[in-house]
């Protein structure tokens, strides 16, 4: 990832409370509130030792990031629209891990509600920094999201490479062009498990 420091100071760094896991995704989407690009380099190749977080934890943290990134980025309006039908996907996960009895990983979106409601001083304050730095509206930001929404499509429609996705603001081919020789074809049958 290559930003411009200006650009990273009015957005604010990395934020740290997410110690492994969208973290990334938290920055890009605070960098595009402030009105700036965000841009992929689909010909870059990218080694990745991978498998470092357990994943009991893995799932924890993967859940209380994005819960904490939509509460932090979203304005008021797009988080009631937003967070109760996200709350009621959370459930409906609870209930079918627990069916599947995949224990520990059950408790993972409880888990992740129960944590912010403990340091909901802590997410206050980390929204109020961030709709402060805020110049573009949710519609600017939503607009370069996929419709529908890629874990709708991984979960529902079980579209589990990216060459399946659809919705995406950019035609298939502009994320798949130029990929490295050395890697042929690696692009189209990435799969998505790796986000969720």
């Amino acid at each position: 990832m290559f930003l411009r420091r200006d650009a990273l100071v009015e957005a604010d760094f990395l934020d740290e409370v997410f110690y492994a896991h969208m973290e990334e995704i938290d920055l890009s989407w605070r960098l595009r509130l402030r009105g700036y690009r965000v841009v992929s380099v689909p010909s870059s190749v990218v080694y990745h030792l991978g498998g470092g977080t357990s994943l009991g934890s893995k799932s924890f943290l993967k859940h209380r990031n994005n819960l904490l990134m939509m509460v932090k980025n979203y304005s008021a309006t797009s988080l009631l629209k937003y967070l109760p039908l996200r709350f009621l996907l959370d459930m409906a996960s609870v209930l079918y891990l627990s069916i599947r009895r995949r224990v520990g990983l059950d408790t993972d979106p409880i888990r992740a509600y129960y944590w912010l409601l403990v340091n909901m001083r802590t997410v206050v304050r980390r929204r109020g920094e961030v709709q402060s730095r805020r110049l573009l509206s949710d519609k600017a930001i939503i607009r370069n999201m996929a419709r529908p929404n890629v874990a709708l499509q991984y979960f529902f429609l079980k579209r589990v490479r990216f060459s399946e996705l659809t919705g995406l603001p950019l035609s298939m081919r502009s994320y798949l062009r130029n990929v490295s020789p050395e890697l042929p074809g690696k692009a189209a049958t990435m799969t998505l498990e790796t986000i969720f």
